[in-house]
């Protein structure tokens, strides 16, 4: 008889695993596309880091959770689900990096993962992205260098199981604030004014500011939605056909010169199309 090991990913950290037949590639999809894992459930452990789109997850059917650009997200070796494409333009297409893994004990047997899917969209620094493209880089070279593909895969499970318990305390604590940051995070391209933002959360406009400040570590709430379209920017113009002027237009900048100009401010370098 089979016996099926089953580890959470909070118990993970305390036991001896190996990370192995480890596969990245570079998927394009198109508007509409459908992976359906309802019946079988996925084969291999996944992590993915979304460089440009949008999808829907479904899981029994019913809509689980929504996935935006700059997102990871981890789903479980045998877990049951299907993601479709749902991009605002059609003819726009969806990007990023796709990585499948096993993992096993410290007897060889194969680990499977109790959690449901992962969303991870705190991606302001870049560090998953960091992450994902290393580990591609590492797989995908003419000679894998499996050494730097595994070490990053270990430092992606140190990081999520780690920052869990301060995840649910800054979830609980800035729970009142939570429908402006959906708000700025979700729909980056509308300039919603720090008054519409406290009135979604009930609070005035100072309690607002000083908690929301609280929260991005001192960064205003404009700030942080300027660095999410400096971002979403430079991922349409390296990952997507999108022109400066597009990529402009698409997150609610003036004009081009407006992009330009800030992500100069933010990043000290020049924006660039592919």
């Amino acid at each position: 008889m089979i016996v099926i090991r089953y580890i959470s990913l909070k118990e993970l950290p305390y036991i001896s695993f190996s990370i192995e037949n480890i596969i990245a590639s570079n998927w394009i999809w198109k508007h509409n596309d459908l992976d359906d894992y309802s019946i079988n459930g996925r084969k291999k452990n996944l992590l993915y880091y979304m460089t440009n789109g949008r999808r829907e997850y479904y899981v029994d059917g019913k809509l689980f959770l929504h996935m935006y650009s700059s997102s990871m997200i981890f789903i479980p070796n045998g877990f049951r689900y299907c993601t479709r494409v749902t991009m605002d333009d059609k003819s726009d297409i969806c990007t990023g990096y796709n990585i499948t893994f096993d993992l096993f004990d410290k007897n060889g047997e194969e680990i499977y993962i109790s959690d449901s899917i992962k969303l991870y969209t705190d991606d302001m620094h870049k560090h998953y992205l960091e992450l994902a493209y290393q580990i591609q880089n590492s797989i995908l070279r003419p000679i894998p260098n499996l050494v730097r593909a595994k070490a990053n895969l270990y430092k992606f499970f140190d990081i999520i199981t780690t920052d869990k318990d301060e995840e649910e305390y800054k979830a609980k604590y800035f729970r009142d604030i939570q429908p402006a940051i959906d708000r700025i995070e979700l729909y980056p391209e509308i300039n919603t004014s720090i008054s519409e933002l406290s009135k979604l959360c009930n609070m005035s406009e100072s309690s607002f500011r000083r908690k929301f400040k609280q929260y991005t570590n001192d960064i205003s709430p404009i700030n942080y939605r300027n660095r999410i379209r400096i971002m979403k920017a430079e991922e349409l113009c390296d990952n997507s056909s999108y022109t400066i002027e597009e990529a402009a237009m698409k997150l609610g900048f003036c004009d081009a010169a407006h992009l330009c100009r800030l992500y100069k401010q933010f990043t000290g370098k020049t924006l660039k199309t592919r």
